[in-house]
């Protein structure tokens, strides 16, 4: 079982980036308050067990300050720009495609509720791996404490680099903890999602 490296809010995009290309996903320690997550939790109201979209439609304080976290920024820009030459009518440019925002999120479940599947987040993109550029990238907070006891989340470390021949096996799983507040940053192609409570 392989662990997963840690980081703090300020730490160097640049060494982030190194760790997320081997590895697919890191934790960022303290990304942001308990205070702040309280008062997200508090702009959405009541959270329905499972999934609940529009997040940032949802809540100011996500949509402009912890969606636009500078080290999350940095790293988004450095992931998923991409920049091409195109033709047209005669002439040469260069076009750059930078990234933008595809959905916001909020994950619950009740305790005694069933896990969610393992599984790579780009399956939407019907991406054959090892891909040759990323789909999405990833970004979620810890609202609450996060253990094995409540609720871990299990992600498989490097699967970002696999095939899509190699399946994980249980014991290449990894169990991520994260205090409220923390973040994990994650490629769309690393296999994660969240375990029963």
């Amino acid at each position: 079982m392989a662990a997963v490296k840690h980081f703090s809010a300020s730490a160097d995009p640049h060494e982030v980036h190194q760790y997320l290309k081997a590895d697919g996903i890191v934790v960022i320690e303290g990304a942001a308050s308990c205070e702040d997550m309280d008062a997200v939790v508090e702009e959405l109201g009541s959270i329905a067990s499972g999934q609940t979209f529009a997040l940032a439609a949802k809540s100011k304080l996500f949509a402009t300050k912890h969606l636009m976290n500078p080290l999350y920024i940095d790293l988004v820009k450095r992931v998923l720009t991409d920049t091409c030459i195109i033709y047209y009518e005669q002439e040469r440019t260069v076009s750059i495609s930078e990234p933008q925002v595809s959905q916001t999120s909020i994950l619950s479940a009740q305790p005694g509720s069933a896990p969610w599947g393992l599984r790579r987040q780009d399956e939407c993109h019907h991406i054959t791996h090892p891909a040759k550029r990323e789909t999405d990238f990833g970004i979620a907070y810890a609202a609450t404490d996060i253990t094995k006891d409540s609720g871990a989340i299990r992600v498989v470390v490097g699967s970002n680099n696999w095939t899509d021949e190699r399946d994980p096996t249980e014991k290449e799983e990894t169990l991520i903890e994260l205090r409220k507040g923390d973040a994990i940053l994650w490629y769309a192609k690393e296999s994660i999602f969240k375990t029963h409570y």
